[in-house]
């Protein structure tokens, strides 16, 4: 609706963007570690390796695969950062990632996406509804597959009681406004994330 025509095409690199993304939020996650340990230093390789990657196969892929050879140079990357990373961390600072989980959200998504690319109209309302479908569905499907953990069902079906829901509506109405009396100035997370600092630092 919005675009010129010229940009349509760039929907070909919207998945692997948003997979860049996703991968991106993980990388922060191991730059956390790093930072919790001390040990900065361990991201300088990691990054220079992924950004050498991403300039080569930019140099390899773009002319014969334009914007889609621009969005698999990022996914690379961002693979290699993350496999460099995670091993650095995991030596500093091991953190039992749920691979299952990971897998799930990873595998569904692909087979969701890739049936929506050959079994669903790739432009008009229909392509645009049925596509809307299926990211509804997406949550349903990780449901299904057994996702959650036992508690977190249970913690869902809480959120989801009407009766709960209606609850939070009515706490959200007598909320107090910000920056009304009585809010403690200045605790923003800056403040929390240092109180968690100085209880990692030993003899603090």
């Amino acid at each position: 609706l919005l675009a010129a025509p010229e940009y349509f095409p760039s929907y070909q690199a919207v998945g692997l963007v948003a997979t860049g993304i996703a991968f991106y939020a993980l990388y922060l996650a191991m730059v956390v570690t790093l930072g919790r340990t001390g040990r900065t230093e361990f991201s300088f390789p990691a990054t220079i390796a992924a950004v050498v990657t991403n300039v080569l196969l930019n140099v390899l892929l773009v002319p014969s695969h334009g914007i889609v050879g621009a969005g698999l140079a990022l996914v690379a990357s961002y693979v290699i950062v993350l496999g460099l990373m995670y091993l650095f961390t995991q030596r500093l600072f091991r953190v039992p990632y749920e691979w299952r989980r990971l897998a799930l959200i990873l595998l569904s998504a692909a087979a969701i996406v890739g049936g929506g690319e050959v079994l669903l109209p790739t432009s008009g309302a229909i392509g645009l509804l049925s596509r809307g479908v299926l990211w509804l569905v997406y949550p349903l499907v990780l449901f299904a597959l057994g996702f959650l953990h036992p508690e977190e069902r249970l913690g869902l079906g809480d959120l989801l009681r009407p009766s709960a829901i209606a609850a939070r509506a009515r706490g959200l109405r007598s909320a107090p406004a910000e920056g009304d009396a009585g809010e403690a100035p200045g605790l923003g997370p800056e403040v929390y994330e240092e109180a968690t600092r100085d209880e990692d630092r030993p003899g603090v």
